[in-house]
């Protein structure tokens, strides 16, 4: 008799390792993005990431914010524009260009009420904002910056790639329900034919001796 078994059922074990795996990869995924997505944004666009340490641009560019900058091109002093430049002793900071007059332009802070006082020349240009990360993803990747923070999301990597998954129960592994429950069925049916085989045999063996038994008695008798 033979048996086709049809829209097997998925072992509520298999399941919960699948789920595990895909949220493993999922984690490792993250991990590896926040260690490397920076240096291969910066490798790739050419362009730098520099972290907004004051709130003379808010709430343009809030306090943690991480802005884009692309390199300076030479013709970077234009109205409206957003630039980090580097004053005389060396400051990096990053405002907005209210005003060009000629060779030079004027700069202030969207938060603050005044213009800056030092004018600002082409030479002076590190870059020109082109976008902005914002909190929470900002912080983030400024928290892994630092060589501890980098080391121990390694160790995390390396702890889930080698962490085991619940696996199948012991003895159940490649036996499908249906096809289990056939063969304990089949088993005890050859069971109780090897009990009746074993009666009737014993019976067959018995009989010729209550026979020699009874003639024994017989001859006795006479």
């Amino acid at each position: 008799m033979s048996e086709s078994v049809t829209d097997r059922p998925t072992p509520p074990r298999s399941t919960l390792r699948a789920v595990l795996a895909t949220g493993r990869m999922l984690l490792i995924g993250v991990i590896l993005v926040t260690l490397i997505g920076p240096t291969a944004f910066t490798w790739v666009s050419g362009q730098q990431l520099v972290s907004v340490d004051g709130g003379s641009m808010a709430p343009t560019y809030l306090y943690g914010d991480i802005v884009l900058l692309a390199p300076p091109t030479g013709d970077d002093l234009v109205a409206g524009a957003v630039v980090t430049m580097r004053d005389e002793t060396g400051a990096v900071y990053t405002h907005r260009i209210i005003a060009v007059d000629g060779a030079e332009a004027t700069t202030q802070g969207d938060a603050n009420s005044s213009a800056d006082v030092t004018k600002l020349v082409q030479r002076r240009v590190v870059g020109t904002v082109t976008g902005v990360v914002g909190q929470p993803i900002a912080g983030l990747l400024r928290s892994t910056e630092s060589l501890p923070a980098r080391l121990f999301l390694l160790a995390i990597i390396v702890g889930l790639a080698v962490l085991p998954l619940p696996g199948r129960r012991r003895g159940s592994r490649g036996r499908h329900p249906l096809k289990a429950v056939s063969t304990d069925a089949a088993a005890r049916r050859d069971h109780r034919r090897r009990a009746s085989f074993g009666s009737a045999r014993q019976l067959r063996v018995s009989a010729p001796a209550s026979g020699q038994r009874a003639s024994q008695r017989w001859r006795a008798g006479r």
